[in-house]
């Protein structure tokens, strides 16, 4: 096993939000990460939680690019959700699962063959959401993977969104 300073970035800011969460509801059960599916939050929670631990959020904020000591809000909120009682009896909590009819998540990294078999599962059934991770990290435009990528999402999505940006090289 690798030295906890080795391990991912976002791995380590998982790590940090845990501890949060710990410090927060110091009696719980096993925490397993939520699934990676869209998430709808509620902002009187969010500001709820900013009030609680000021610090995590200043720090996270100040961040430009993902750092070890990041509140990972997406865990940190959900997770919150179902460990507060006074927050769960207020909200209803749904969990989607990584794949179904209702969502699917594509990661970059599994192989041109897994990677065209899931474009082809998603063109052909359409969930209501799927996440694409491109984890493929400097492939240049050639990949194949990206290559099918972009023609997949050519057909699914062919128009531009209003909200989209046009400005790539900012990133």
């Amino acid at each position: 096993m690798r030295p906890a300073t080795c391990r991912p970035v976002h791995d380590r800011a998982y790590a940090h939000t845990q501890r949060l969460l710990t410090w927060l509801h110091r009696d719980h059960p096993p925490r397993f990460l939520p699934a990676h599916v869209p998430l709808l939050l509620d902002r009187d929670i969010l500001l709820n939680l900013e009030r609680r631990i000021p610090e995590a959020f200043l720090e996270t904020s100040q961040h430009v690019f993902r750092s070890p000591q990041d509140a990972v809000v997406r865990i940190l909120y959900l997770l919150h959700l179902t460990e507060d009682p006074e927050e769960l009896n207020r909200h209803e909590v749904v969990q989607l699962d990584d794949q179904g009819p209702e969502y699917a998540l594509l990661r970059l990294d599994q192989g041109q063959r897994f990677v065209k078999g899931m474009l082809a599962g998603i063109e052909a059934h359409r969930p209501a959401f799927f996440c694409i991770n491109d984890d493929l990290h400097e492939s240049g435009d050639a990949h194949p993977v990206l290559q099918a990528t972009r023609a997949f999402l050519g057909r699914v999505a062919p128009h531009t969104s209003p909200v989209e940006r046009h400005d790539s090289a900012t990133y």
